[in-house]
């Protein structure tokens, strides 16, 4: 494990912290018609880094693997 996917991993652990902690901000994953749910993850060509966070119902969580739709 390399010293980006570590800053990778623990970014994304801090913004699912923060929209899990502040209720201003878990204002802005939901709209008019309910919960907007999205997943952003990162990874690069060989494989070395591969981390995530996914929103749900109002809710972040970060991921260490996560599996990209074909």
């Amino acid at each position: 494990m390399n010293f980006t996917n570590i800053l990778a991993r623990i970014l994304l652990h801090l913004m699912a912290a923060i929209y899990n902690r502040r209720s201003s901000m878990r204002e802005y994953l939901k709209s008019d018609k309910g919960w907007i749910n999205f997943t952003i993850g990162i990874r690069i060509e060989d494989g070395s880094i591969g981390s995530a966070v996914r929103f749900r119902y109002g809710k972040g969580c970060s991921m260490h693997r996560f599996a990209i739709p074909v």
